[in-house]
């Protein structure tokens, strides 16, 4: 699901050191991801882009909604706040729904496990601690990176992308 998939950086952007773990996707959601920056009134530089990217997680729907807040005057730290308390409720079951994971029950014990792991591992070792649980590891890890649930944390390895995470916290499915 391409359109789901969280913003990476297009090559030369300013966003392109923030999240530099990410995939580099498709030019238009980096300019996506630039809109909500430049809707806001008061300018976000800095740590205010990097804390936009860290909120949502580069997902188009939740950078969507942030650029709906700041279209409607809000300032960045209460869109901050609006999106927080929306992925409590009601967003953040539509973001699992939107990345595929609600559906992909055959994930959900393996997303159980890795969103409980404290810090990233790298792929081997991941497979390794899975493979007697989980009888087609590989694929399924696969499937999470194709998925950009599992994410690139540098050179430490691969671990639930943080917003994810939170939400598959409160809303996985049961």
């Amino acid at each position: 699901m391409r359109s789901t998939a969280p913003v990476g950086a297009a090559a030369g952007s300013a966003f392109s050191t923030v999240l530099p773990g990410r995939l580099r996707l498709h030019q238009g959601l980096d300019l996506l991801a630039e809109g909500v920056v430049e809707g806001f009134r008061v300018p976000l530089h800095g740590q205010g882009v990097a804390a936009l990217l860290e909120a949502t997680g580069g997902w188009p729907t939740l950078l969507n909604r942030m650029l709906a807040l700041a279209l409607k005057g809000f300032t960045p730290r209460k869109a901050f706040a609006q999106l927080a308390e929306e992925l409590e409720g009601v967003e953040g079951a539509r973001l699992l729904e939107a990345t595929g994971l609600t559906d992909a029950v055959e994930l959900h014990s393996l997303v159980d496990q890795l969103v409980d792991f404290d810090e990233p591992l790298p792929m081997e070792d991941l497979t390794d601690l899975l493979r007697s649980v989980h009888f087609e590891v590989d694929l399924q890890l696969t499937a999470l990176r194709r998925l950009n649930v599992l994410d690139h944390a540098g050179p430490q390895g691969l671990a639930i992308e943080p917003v994810i995470a939170a939400a598959w916290r409160r809303h996985a499915p049961r």
